[in-house]
């Protein structure tokens, strides 16, 4: 049986809030051509994924992606990837040229 190939997991995104004075935000980093390789998920010979060690709390491989995609969330209590904002209505845009 054959092992199916992982989704790639680490798109580039923007998100931009429609109203309420908010920021749009976002990575545009190929997190998979810039990964480290003792973090690359490789299938066939190509890298599909940049997995992070972190769970909880900060750790070896966040500072890779705090430098990556400085707005981002990296582990599960880095409270520095929330931005308030007041708008119900965003859009999402994956593999976007710019963050505006």
């Amino acid at each position: 049986m054959r092992r199916r190939k992982p989704r790639p997991t680490n798109y580039s995104v923007r998100v931009a809030p429609r109203g309420g004075n908010c920021t749009a935000t976002g990575c545009l980093t190929d997190l998979n051509a810039a990964c480290p390789i003792e973090l690359k998920v490789i299938w066939d010979g190509e890298t599909v994924a940049c997995k992070s060690t972190c769970q909880t709390e900060p750790c070896s491989s966040s500072q890779f992606f705090k430098t990556a995609c400085s707005d981002a969330r990296v582990y599960t209590h880095d409270n520095h990837g929330f931005f308030p904002c007041s708008s119900s209505h965003y859009t999402v845009t994956f593999c976007p040229t710019s963050k505006r």
